[in-house]
């Protein structure tokens, strides 16, 4: 899978035309630990299979060089996750001096089919839901 070109269209389609991230990646999610399982199935009844809050950066696409005027306290990182039965997520970091946020976007591809011929034509990819990990 082209996870650089997925994450190119997906700020193309979804963010604003001066959306200029600082870097760009691709990203691993952590396994629930135990202590996370344990507090799950005693709240819900139910074993997590997974958690989608904490990530591990496994590769760097763009990495913008730093200007001279530019602060080392101002960030604004993009990822996008494995891709799972056609649905991804973008985590998206952002930090200005002591302020900021990291929020997920979960997202769709959905296959657009012909309906006089049946053949693959297209990809669209359908925004799902935003949710707003942590607050600086």
């Amino acid at each position: 899978m082209d996870y650089k070109g997925l994450l190119d269209r997906v700020i193309d389609q979804f963010y604003s035309k001066n959306y200029d991230p600082d870097l760009k990646g691709y990203i691993q999610w952590r396994e629930p630990t135990q202590r996370e399982k344990d507090k799950s199935f005693k709240k819900t009844g139910k074993e997590i299979q997974y958690q989608r809050r904490s990530y591990d950066v496994i590769e760097q696409f763009y990495l913008k060089p730093r200007g001279e005027k530019k602060s080392h306290m101002v960030h604004n990182y993009i990822y996008i996750s494995p891709l799972e039965d056609d649905f991804f997520y973008t985590v998206t970091d952002t930090k200005f001096g002591m302020a900021g946020q990291v929020s997920r976007t979960k997202y769709q591809i959905k296959k657009v089919i012909c309906s006089n011929c049946g053949n693959h034509e297209d990809e669209v990819i359908i925004k799902i839901d935003d949710y707003q990990i942590m607050i600086r």
